[in-house]
């Protein structure tokens, strides 16, 4: 399937982590056990505490592609820069501490990659998991090419952030991630449509195992500062381009509005997006 010799492109998976969980080895093992080879795990442990820290030194010895850093910031912008900076791949992966990649992930996403050298930032679709490693999804993704994703990202952010990867230097001429405690890639892409020979692509194959918890995915939907970050950014976005799109994101993500049932909020959505293109 590759159209490169390996040893040509060196890929740099990079993972946040700041707490020692049961998922992490697994999730250090899917990139470990990639069919992919010419791989560097760049693992930063930012704020963590010494059993974490031990954990990492001793898996280290297991595979000299692992590379660890530790930061004493909490604050997961400021470690992925870090990782990019230090990052030798031509490639940038980007991956969570507790979901799976797929054995053929970053295989795909290469191949594609070195075929299509207009592409500038590659996800993959994925299924959510629990705890207990379930499927409890059907396949996430539905909007794939860059036309479709630019489009939506304007309303939601269509693509999974641990999915992605990108050419680095892509990423430092976009002057990396900037902002924002929860929304992050939502921002970065935002920032880069702004750029009208940006592409974007998702791949419908599914190379992702996406955990979540019942804790969490409440946690997430009531959490007023997660709300506040992602407006501030939508707002920046109707400042500068003008598209009243981000303004109708921002009153979808209200509380009030999640209040309301979902086929009431297509009927507003489609109405809006009639009007406004």
């Amino acid at each position: 399937m590759m159209i490169v010799e390996e040893r040509e492109v060196l890929v740099s998976c990079i993972l946040a982590v700041n707490r020692l969980d049961g998922f992490l080895p697994v999730a250090i093992d899917s990139i470990l056990t990639q069919t992919y080879r010419n791989l560097e795990l760049i693992i930063i442990a930012n704020n963590c505490n010494e059993d974490l820290w031990s954990f990492l030194e001793e898996i280290k010895k297991t595979d000299s592609r692992i590379i660890t850093r530790r930061t004493s910031i909490g604050q997961l912008v400021f470690n992925l820069n870090y990782g990019i900076d230090i990052a030798r791949g031509k490639y940038i992966a980007r991956m969570d501490a507790d979901d799976i990649s797929l054995p053929t992930r970053i295989e795909k996403q290469i191949d594609f990659l070195e075929k299509h050298k207009s592409v500038n930032m590659l996800a993959t679709n994925f299924v959510r998991i629990n705890i207990a490693d379930e499927i409890i999804s059907k396949p996430i993704t539905n909007t794939f090419d860059n036309k479709d994703i630019r489009k939506e990202l304007k309303y939601s952010n269509p693509i999974a952030h641990p999915s992605l990867m990108f050419r680095k230097c892509d990423v430092i001429k976009n002057r990396g991630y900037s902002w924002s405690f929860w929304a992050e890639d939502y921002e970065y892409h935002l920032r880069a449509s702004r750029n009208p020979d940006y592409k974007f692509h998702c791949l419908s194959d599914v190379l992702l195992h996406y955990r979540v918890s019942d804790s969490q995915m409440t946690a997430n939907n009531d959490n007023i500062v997660n709300y506040a970050d992602e407006s501030a950014l939508l707002y920046r976005e109707w400042i500068i381009t003008g598209d009243k799109a981000y303004l109708l994101r921002i009153i979808l993500l209200s509380r009030t509005f999640r209040s309301v049932s979902r086929p009431i909020k297509n009927v507003v959505r489609r109405f809006f997006v009639k009007k406004n293109h």
